[in-house]
């Protein structure tokens, strides 16, 4: 509690236990922040996050802002809709295989014509049954290369 720049708080561990006690020691003076990604969105800002980490922003921020708006306002159900409608696919990708977080959101980025690059070792790129998978959810949500 004695360090004036020590600001924030992201948790990465997606141990809400956890995340519980280190807020009832340090309390509100930080800003707390969900740190693993979209799907925890709810649940980290039911706990008290004010701020989350999002893959999708790089290639749909709006959907980013639409989980933040909902879960700012309380509206829990709303943000698990959006999850499940918008980013429940590019996730179960994600699942598939150690690394596929990076590979699954530098594919989805590419379908939107926006530059990603390859991903470094010891990361490998999706196989072509994922990557054609990625391919059908960016087309579906009207992504693609024409992506805003």
């Amino acid at each position: 509690n004695s360090s004036p720049n020590v600001v924030a708080f992201k948790d990465g561990s997606a141990d809400l236990r956890l995340w519980a006690r280190i807020r009832a020691r340090l309390g509100d003076r930080l800003v707390w922040v969900g740190g693993v990604g979209d799907d925890m969105v709810h649940t980290y800002f039911a706990a008290g996050a004010e701020g989350f980490t999002s893959s999708v922003a790089n290639f749909m921020p709006w959907v980013s802002q639409e989980l933040y708006d909902t879960a700012h306002r309380g509206d829990f159900a709303a943000t698990r809709r959006i999850f499940d409608d918008k980013v429940a696919e590019f996730y179960a990708i994600r699942a598939r295989r150690r690394g596929f977080e990076v590979s699954s959101v530098k594919a989805a980025m590419e379908l939107c014509g926006l530059p990603a690059g390859p991903v470094r070792p010891p990361l490998g790129a999706l196989g072509a049954e994922e990557h054609a998978i990625i391919a059908s959810v960016v087309a579906r949500l009207g992504l693609g290369a024409k992506n805003p």
